[in-house]
């Protein structure tokens, strides 16, 4: 077999097409770690790149923005729902659940310990 000599804009291409794989590859590991846990970091960490690196895709891509923001708010989703879970199982085995618990809630939790308050 003989290896046929790759010109340099076929080479420059190769490269590019690689780096655009890798760079979706990042962002796609990124996102689905982020809608997992609501943390820049551990998301940079799982897709192997610094968070600055992470900010810096945002800043500069409205569409990696507005996925960005996608994926944190189904992170904090799924932290409310550990959240008030966490009531209700507290709610069930009779113990008292601190009127607190749930203050920074947006939506009632199943357990009905949705704090009492004045501006309500």
């Amino acid at each position: 077999m003989v290896d046929t000599p790759v010109s340099a804009a076929a080479s420059a291409t190769l490269t590019r097409a690689g780096r655009a794989a890798a760079e979706k590859r990042w962002r796609k590991a990124f996102l689905e770690t982020l809608a997992a846990t609501s943390n820049v970091a551990a998301s940079a960490r799982a897709a192997t790149v610094p968070p600055a690196r992470a900010y810096d895709a945002r800043r500069k891509d409205p569409a990696f923005h507005r996925a960005w923001q996608e994926a944190l708010c189904e992170g904090y989703e799924h932290l409310e729902m550990k959240r008030s879970s966490g009531c209700a199982k507290a709610r069930s085995s009779a113990l008292p659940v601190p009127r607190w618990a749930c203050a920074s809630m947006t939506m009632p939790p199943p357990c009905g310990c949705w704090p009492r308050t004045a501006n309500r």
